[in-house]
């Protein structure tokens, strides 16, 4: 990642979030923290977003379930990766919080390396996600623009929109295209000599 994780530490113990703020701040991440579940939530609506929510089970007022329910009926925090921090370690709290969204569930008390560990592996998931879904979408493109070149009559229309389509979807200059592969008689792009089509 170009810019350093952030991650938000939800939990009314003081004495946890300061904790929690200094061993990520050891590595770089940017953290922020919250006292309570709405507290929490403000910030989520206020701030960008974070990569990783560190989430507290028990906590008066709003409870971490209540939270991370709230986290993920909305549509622009649904996605957050969300690890459950729990003095609680049976099984049935577990598949609960695991059940209900979250990503992870940490027993309190954690060591250090655990917990960052556990966030690394977490935000490496998120990049890899990412990866995958604009590869996705490469292809789907790239599937498209084969298409159109296969069943329409018309190479020219049929090129040009399957480049509009590939520079949508892959950030794809038609131009340079167009002037790196011209057609050897007409002046026109071979598209296949580019794109091994």
């Amino acid at each position: 990642m170009n810019q350093s994780p952030r991650v938000l530490v939800i939990d009314d113990e003081l004495s946890i979030r300061t904790t929690i703020e200094r061993i990520f701040s050891r590595d770089n991440y940017r953290v922020d923290t919250a006292s309570s579940g709405a507290e929490a939530l403000a910030l989520l609506e206020q701030t960008g977003p974070f990569d990783v929510v560190l989430l507290d089970v028990v906590m008066p007022g709003m409870n971490g379930f209540a939270v991370l329910e709230k986290i993920k009926a909305q549509p622009r925090t649904q996605n957050l990766r969300v690890i459950m921090l729990s003095a609680v370690s049976d099984v049935s709290e577990k598949v609960k919080a695991f059940t209900a969204g979250a990503v992870d569930y940490v027993v309190k008390p954690f060591e250090a390396a655990e917990i960052v560990a556990r966030v690394k592996t977490q935000i490496q998931l998120k990049t890899a996600e990412s990866a995958l879904h604009q590869q996705s979408k490469l292809l789907r493109g790239v599937a498209q623009s084969v298409s159109l070149l296969l069943t329409h009559t018309h190479f020219e229309t049929a090129a040009g929109q399957g480049l509009a389509i590939l520079g949508t979807v892959a950030n794809i200059d038609r131009a340079y295209i167009y002037q790196a592969h011209p057609h050897p008689k007409a002046g026109q792009p071979v598209i296949s000599q580019r794109f091994g089509w």
